[in-house]
């Protein structure tokens, strides 16, 4: 859908969707480099909503600018051979023996590089115990 970018940041965008809604890129749904050199206030771009920040009112959305989110595609990893699709690449569950730790969220997770230029989030899980 198309937005309107309302802010630059250095981890990621405020949009305005549908002319009304707020909603927020994180930079790993970025191209890479600074928002700053890639975005700009006033600036339409193109976007897909992810989900919906709950609770909030008006609604906000976390939304992406990667261009096989946006598409609805595949994303596509270069192997020696040939491109392979990502799930294919890497299955759910696999073990992975070494990641570049690129950046800390605090309190969500880390942005891993896998290698390739490919980018993986890794979740913080909090158990907490009563």
């Amino acid at each position: 859908m198309q937005s309107l970018v309302t802010a630059v940041q250095p981890d990621g965008l405020i949009l305005q969707v549908l002319g009304y809604f707020d909603g927020t890129v994180d930079q790993f749904h970025l191209p890479t480099g600074d928002p700053e050199d890639h975005f700009k206030v006033g600036q339409k771009v193109k976007a897909r909503v992810l989900y919906d920040i709950s609770p909030s009112t008006p609604p906000r959305f976390a939304l992406s600018l990667a261009p096989h989110i946006v598409k609805y595609t595949a994303k596509v990893t270069e192997s020696e051979a040939a491109p392979t699709g990502l799930r294919e690449a890497y299955p759910v569950g696999t073990i992975l023996d070494a990641v570049k730790v690129v950046r800390v969220e605090s309190e969500r997770g880390l942005i891993v590089e896998l290698g390739s230029g490919i980018e993986g989030f890794v979740h913080v899980c909090i158990h907490l115990l009563h």
